[in-house]
């Protein structure tokens, strides 16, 4: 069943044979993340790209050991990684992905991801649409972080994180959005 729904994903944007999609998830595992658990630590490379089944992670950048900001939240659906070092396999200095409650992905290493961008006919294709979307994200997070008003990034937020508000906790959100707690409370 978990499964299924990495192929079904992947299946919507290209078209690959049953015979694929078998050699294909047989490199990729279920992994379970219990809440708090460090997916991803600072200072690792980032082997694994993980596609959300259901919980979330939260990808923080980190400027020095003290101080770090939420970057990206995964919700089901999508994936995560420390993309710097997973897409050009340098070392990963700056970012680290945490469950923010009990999660579940499928794990696809590095490997399995070049193997279907080379043994299947469309492979490339599934590449440049997961990385559009990467850069789209990324845009919008840039537009969410130089946005003046609080109201306006919170609404740039929803709108890229539909449901969000139900996923994780209102401090989860005020780092995201970078202001405290308890201005977001009296903003909005």
């Amino acid at each position: 069943m978990a499964f299924s729904r990495i192929a079904d994903y992947i299946s919507s944007l290209i078209d690959w044979d049953a015979e694929e999609q078998k050699e294909f998830l047989l490199q990729c595992s279920i992994k379970k993340f219990s809440k708090g658990k460090v997916v991803q630590k600072l200072f690792e490379p980032s082997d694994n790209l993980y596609f959300i089944l259901k919980g979330v992670l939260v990808t923080t950048i980190a400027f020095s050991p003290e101080e770090q900001k939420v970057l990206y939240i995964s919700l089901p659906g999508t994936f995560a990684t420390a993309w710097p070092s997973f897409l050009l396999n340098v070392p990963n200095n700056t970012m680290e992905i945490v469950a923010h409650k009990e999660t579940e992905c499928v794990m696809i290493p590095h490997t399995a991801l070049n193997w279907l961008f080379e043994h299947t006919k469309e492979g490339e294709t599934f590449g440049k649409l997961l990385y559009q979307k990467l850069f789209t994200i990324n845009d919008k997070r840039v537009s969410i972080m130089y946005e003046k008003s609080l109201q306006n990034r919170y609404a740039l937020m929803l709108d890229l994180y539909p449901g969000i508000e139900n996923c994780v906790s209102q401090k989860t959100i005020s780092d995201f959005l970078g202001v405290s707690q308890e201005h977001l409370s009296r903003q909005l």
